[in-house]
């Protein structure tokens, strides 16, 4: 099985950025394979309502009724593929998947400031 590359990943997020909020969206991608969306918006909010926590966020299949009553949101699908998935928000950074990289912090701080933002690297379905 191959999962998707790092680009359609970032144009799922951006579509639900973009669904979800109104948000200015920012969009990093570093040679050493880790990316970034982000926005100024607060994208995860309607999600974590429905799911409680960010653990089941990421882990559930949550519903985007934003979009249509079969659709997903995109953190499921994400943690499905991704081996690495660090989360900021409120000036804080989550290990969803994997750990926090040495640096990471003030990656956000100086890209995201006040934002809400999902950095993910790897593939497990790589060979």
């Amino acid at each position: 099985m191959r999962a998707p590359d790092c680009d359609v990943v970032i144009e799922a997020i951006v579509d639900q950025i973009k669904t979800t909020t109104q948000g200015e969206i920012r969009v990093f991608k570093e040679r050493d394979g880790w990316c970034y969306v982000g926005s100024d918006k607060d994208w995860i909010a309607a999600g974590l309502l429905k799911a409680g926590s960010i653990e089941n966020l990421f882990k559930k299949a949550m519903g985007l009724s934003e979009v249509g009553q079969n659709s997903l949101r995109i953190e499921f699908f994400l943690s499905t593929f991704a081996e690495t998935i660090v989360l900021w928000r409120g000036h804080e950074i989550f290990a969803i998947q994997g750990s926090v990289l040495e640096g990471q912090k003030i990656f956000f701080e100086e890209r995201y400031t006040h934002c809400v933002a999902v950095g993910f690297h790897g593939n497990v379905y790589s060979s």
